[in-house]
């Protein structure tokens, strides 16, 4: 069943003005709500045309809608649909209400739904809403969502299909307007704050919807006000007039009383302190619009610092009351960002849940921001895209970073296109178990070998086992580089990864009479690193094989190796094939690979060994269910894959970690075609612990229950041998319940097997 609400409202002027310290208040009258029908207004929301009239946006409109029945408690559902007549102006909204029996259905509706407190708040005759400190106006409106109506109780006998609703504003509303700012050309305003100390200016209201009453007396409840507003804009040029407007809760600047405006621009901070008059007042009542006028001619003014910085990222230096336990830095505001990238800067967390959150704030040394910060956990990364070096070549890169309970390391490294990072340092920064002193502030000092003209990507990664927190990050130009300075050239270093990797091995069978030789095996190669070539080796004595390459151009090839007929009979045969990427002439990384032929008549056995050295997903909960595909084990040509049910990972050092106590906890490998003679598991500890136990299943046959004792950061490898498993086989490891005095959480690092 769905609802439709159509919305009719109006308001009235209040006006006054403050031409130095007196003035004269004129008191609107006191406002109803009147049902009228609406003139159509443009496409931006709720918004106060000339003729102080209000108009619904085109599409976009919330409201929270109340819904009590009979004695059962309160329903608060958001709309799900919204249009506006063009023609008449009138808004519907849609609800979709779950249908429910009584005989006395009451209904309300609260604008926008964000005004709504969500805590606690089921009283219908005294529901909570929240009038922000922080609004976002334009220059000729308020922010709709500060303008908070609250609809006439409407009383059925059954669920409705549609509802007619009247609004009322349950907020005061204030056109401030500023005269006599002495401005230059070209100067922006970003933040604009009214503050009358002692008042409740915004904060936390109280509604009675049966009565369709505020609740004088409960404004700024339990402490839940702020004696400002602050309206916050982007890219607005600052003018010697300028009208600022905000919805505040209703309230009285007295004789004698004051207030205070003070307006931030690009090139500082405008500040006036008004008296009002002795037979004056500043009235701001429930309803009403209230306009005044300040002159700011005679306005304190304080020029900006100029931040010297590339960027300065202060977590947490957002508007003073904004208190948030998370902040978003990604909206054009791009708040607790400074100097001369500021305008460019964007961050990338490498997982959802690494954002920027409150934590234990720093203290102890210059410049500490407080209750911000990147929280990082195991292998997690900050990414701070598009920063503008401006031509430099020469940079400090200090921040703050703490560990609450065990040292961790922080690598920061710089990338030209966003994909390939350089290390800033020669080995990551040590993060010691502190949160305050000077031990805090690390510096990171770097050069590089040419200045660029396209912007750069600088990384932190956490590169230990512990979580860490990291504040106040600042980019210095230096004029030369500084005596410890790393020098980044830009070259990419040397890399290798040859399947099977290094120290692999390629088996090959003995003819076994056919007089042929053996189908031929190869090796697969990918390598990278600036003025770098690739190079291949036998051993001289291995005449028995041929090895040919087919390179791709691209850093990738393979090697082939080819056997020739087998014609020993009683003597196996081996030999390596080494590969190596050559830096200066000389070798740089080489990788040897064992070629080995049995004798005739004997079984060969293909060795795997699975580290998932690729698997990087994390996450602590044990309900965990998905897929990994290796990059270090094929089977008939195609990447073996493996499954993962109720498992943390890449937790505590460990890839996977079985689900606490559970034999519902599985990693199961895919089809494997050769058979198994013989499994080892690498396993960890990586909690505390005494007793770990797993299971071991071949095709859902238990080959093995391994017991091991543990204490926390223990590792091990356990061997089933003697198995005698022929053709497909599936490996599958289970958890179990609690075996020791401490929970039963064991984990895998890798899994290797040899062929049947």
């Amino acid at each position: 069943m769905k609802t439709f609400f159509q919305s009719m409202m109006s308001f009235a002027v209040a006006a006054m003005a403050f031409t130095g310290c007196s003035s004269d208040p004129e008191v609107a009258p006191e406002v109803q709500p009147i049902q009228l029908e609406l003139i159509a207004g443009n496409t931006t929301r709720t918004e106060i045309g000339p003729d102080n009239k209000i108009t619904w946006s085109e599409s976009g409109e919330t409201l929270k809608i109340l819904e009590k029945v009979d004695a059962a408690a309160l329903s608060a559902l958001d709309n799900n649909g919204y249009t506006k007549d063009a023609a008449s102006g009138k808004a519907s909204f849609t609800v979709a209400l779950p249908a429910k029996t009584g005989t006395s259905f009451h209904y309300a509706t609260l604008h926008p739904k964000g005004a709504y407190a969500s805590s606690s708040n089921t009283d219908f005759a005294a529901i909570k809403f929240v009038v922000p400190e922080i609004q976002l106006p334009t220059t000729t409106s308020f922010d709709p969502d500060a303008d908070i109506l609250a609809s006439k109780t409407i009383v059925t006998d059954a669920q409705p299909t549609s509802l007619s609703l009247q609004f009322a504003r349950i907020v005061a509303l204030g056109k401030m307007q500023l005269t006599d700012l002495a401005v230059e050309t070209d100067e922006t305003v970003s933040d604009i704050t009214f503050t009358a100390p002692g008042k409740v200016v915004t904060g936390r209201g109280k509604f009675n919807f049966d009565t369709g009453n505020i609740l004088t007396d409960q404004w700024g409840y339990s402490g839940q006000s702020k004696e400002y507003v602050s309206m916050l804009y982007k890219d607005v040029s600052a003018t010697a007039t300028f009208d600022a407007w905000f919805s505040c809760a209703p309230f009285s600047v007295g004789a004698n009383e004051t207030f205070t405006v003070e307006v931030v621009t690009s090139r500082g901070t405008y500040t006036r302190t008004v008296t009002i008059p002795a037979d004056g007042s500043l009235n701001f009542t429930l309803g009403d619009l209230t306009t005044f006028s300040v002159n700011m001619s005679s306005a304190d003014f304080t020029p900006a610092v100029t931040d010297p910085s590339v960027f300065t990222v202060t977590f947490g230096a957002t508007h003073p009351g904004v208190s948030n336990n998370r902040v978003d830095y990604s909206p054009s505001l791009d708040l607790g960002v400074t100097g001369s990238s500021a305008s460019s800067l964007t961050f990338d967390f490498s997982t959802p849940k690494e954002a920027i959150r409150s934590t234990n704030a720093f203290s102890g040394y210059d410049g500490a921001s407080g209750t911000f910060g990147w929280w990082s956990a195991t292998n997690t990364t900050m990414t701070l895209n598009d920063v503008a070096l401006n031509g430099k070549t020469a940079f400090a890169l200090t921040f703050a970073a703490g560990a609450s309970t065990s040292t961790s390391t922080i690598q920061a490294s710089i990338s030209k296109d966003g994909t390939h990072f350089f290390p800033l340092s020669q080995s990551a920064v040590a993060v010691d178990t502190k949160i305050s002193g000077s031990e805090l502030l690390k510096t990171v000092n770097f050069n590089l070998n040419a200045a660029l003209t396209d912007n750069v990507s600088i990384k932190f990664e956490n590169t230990s086992s512990q979580g860490c927190k990291l504040d106040d990050i600042k980019l210095m130009p230096l004029d030369a580089p500084a005596a410890d300075s790393y020098p980044i050239d830009w070259k990419a270093a040397p890399a290798l990864t040859t399947t099977p990797d290094d120290g692999g091995a390629l088996s090959f069978a003995a003819d076994n009479g056919s007089g042929a030789a053996p189908e031929s095996q190869m090796i697969e190669y990918m390598w990278e690193g600036d003025d770098c070539t690739l190079t291949f080796k036998k051993a001289d004595a291995d005449t028995w094989y041929t090895v040919t390459q087919n390179d791709n151009g691209n850093g990738t090839g393979t090697l082939t190796i080819k056997p020739e007929i087998y014609t020993a009979t009683d003597v196996d045969r081996s030999g390596t094939v080494t590969v190596s990427v050559m830096k200066n002439g000389n070798p740089a990384i080489t990788h040897t690979i064992t070629v080995t032929q049995l004798k005739k008549g004997e079984a060969v056995k293909n060795e795997y060994t699975e580290t998932f050295k690729n698997f990087t997903t994390a996450n602590s909960g044990y309900t965990n269910t998905g897929n990994y595909i290796s990059t270090e084990v094929t089977i008939d040509g195609v990447a073996l894959q493996w499954a993962y049910t109720s498992c943390a990972l890449n937790q505590g050092g460990a890839k996977f970690v079985l689900g606490k106590n559970s034999d519902k906890a599985t990693l199961t490998s895919g089809t494997i075609s050769d058979g198994i003679s013989e499994i080892r598991i690498g396993w960890k500890a990586p909690f505390s612990s005494d007793k770990l136990q797993m299971t071991v299943y071949v095709n859902n046959v238990s080959v093995g229950t391994l017991n091991i004792t543990a204490a926390s950061g223990d590792s091990g490898t356990e061997t089933i041998s003697g198995l005698n498993i022929a053709g497909n086989a599936v490996i599958k490891i289970t958890g179990a319940g609690k075996v020791g005095s401490k929970d039963n959480r064991p984990g895998i690092n890798s899994i290797s097997w040899s062929s049947n």
